[in-house]
Formats: structure tokens, sequence, C-alpha cells
């Protein structure tokens, strides 16, 4: 009755076979939906849980950790993540950012791009992008920003791990709990595409605090608070 997706690669398989062309389909552990072309295929009901923490929700956090951060710089393929990046520049707004774009083409490119990038900014933000972050670049980035003394939003947890400040990612069990939510939906009748993609209802915090006293970021006690997971 509905074809189950877990990560992009099953949800663009299962998209690109015609076999399934009938079947609803909700995906579950996505990043970007709709920038990955999942969304508003003709003659395909397609819906899911994502795993997109809000970039509202980002920003809120940065603006707490950072007040007097004015902006904010981030890597990003205009193929790739172009329109994810244009989509947060709201929500900077919102909080007082302005968002430093800098495209690269492929990874051997992203390294140098970040030191041009890290003498205008004050602060780093992140998208998961292929043409940044791979198992090759994600160290030397990170361990760049660290030599700059320039805080880092991270894209997870392993990441703050590994020197970034603050890094936001969702509970996946959650995810799963909401993806079996919208699927049951649909086996009961509902139309796939119309039901909304679900973005992460349970998101943890962690952060380190070892890189914050390397850069002199005072930590509000509240936040560290609420973080999951602390690097002392």
């Amino acid at each position: 009755d509905v074809l189950v997706t877990v990560g992009s690669l099953a949800t663009s398989a299962m998209l690109a076979y015609e076999g399934t062309r009938a079947l609803p389909l909700v995906f579950s552990m996505v990043l970007y939906p709709a920038a990955s072309g999942f969304l508003g295929r003709p003659g395909r009901q397609v819906t899911g849980a994502s795993l997109d923490v809000s970039p509202d929700r980002q920003f809120q956090t940065l603006r707490t950790l950072l007040p007097q951060a004015r902006r904010v710089g981030v890597l990003y393929s205009d193929a790739e993540t172009g329109g994810v990046v244009r989509a947060a520049e709201p929500d900077a707004r919102r909080y007082g950012f302005e968002i430093v774009p800098a495209s690269v083409d492929n990874p051997a490119a992203a390294l140098a791009a970040l030191g041009e990038l890290m003498d205008r900014v004050d602060a780093i933000w992140t998208v998961a992008d292929s043409h940044v972050f791979t198992a090759n670049t994600t160290s030397p980035l990170l361990l760049s920003t660290l030599r700059h003394r320039v805080p880092l939003f991270g894209l997870s947890f392993a990441q703050v791990r590994s020197g970034a400040l603050v890094a936001l990612a969702p509970d996946y069990a959650a995810v799963g709990r909401q993806t079996a939510e919208i699927a049951a939906k649909v086996v009961a009748g509902k139309p796939a595409d119309s039901l909304p993609v679900a973005t992460p209802d349970q998101v943890g915090l962690a952060l380190n605090l070892r890189t914050a006293a390397l850069l002199g970021v005072a930590v509000p006690p509240s936040l560290e608070a609420s973080a999951l997971e602390v690097v002392r």
C-alpha cells in the first residue's frame, strides 16, 4: 500500500524505478528533500520525514552563543545546496546575521575557500554538501577554523567532538516514529502529497567547551544545561 525508503540513495532509486510509480512513497532520514528533487514530481505521491533541522533554530542557537557576531560564512556548492543557503537567508536576517556565501565546485577547493572566507566573517555555518565535507576534507576544515579561532557551527555531534563549537542533530528514533506516523496516514487513505514533509520534532544540542575556551566564547549556563552532549 505504501513504499517507505530510508536515506537519499534509496529514495532516489525508487523514484527512478518505474515499477514503483503507482505506489505512494514515504521517505525517511533524508536531507534537503526539495533541493534533492524528491518533491513535486508529476504523477508521484511523495512525502516523508526529513533530517533537516530548521535554519531558524540553528541561527537562534548561534545568536545565543555569539551575541556580537554579524557576518556568518558558509561553504557550499551552488548545484547541490545553493537553494538551501538562499532559503536560510531570511532566518539569518531575523537573528541579525548576514550570510556570506562561498561557492566551491569540488572538495579540493574547499580548504582554500575557507581560508579566504574566515578573514571576512565572525563564524562559519555549515550545510551538508558533498562538495565540501568528505572523509578527506572534514578534519582539515575543522582544524583550520580552530587555528584561525573562528567558531564553527557543525553538522553533527561527531564534528563537535572533533572541534566544532556547536551542532544540532535530530533524534533518529524520533524521525523513525514520525515516518511511521506519516505512513500510517497514507495507508488510512490520505494522499501522500497532501501531507507536509516532517522536520525533526526532537533535536539534540552538542557543545565543545574546550573550543569555547580557545575562542573566548562564554557559553550561557542555560544553554550548557540543555545540551545532550558536552565536550569538556
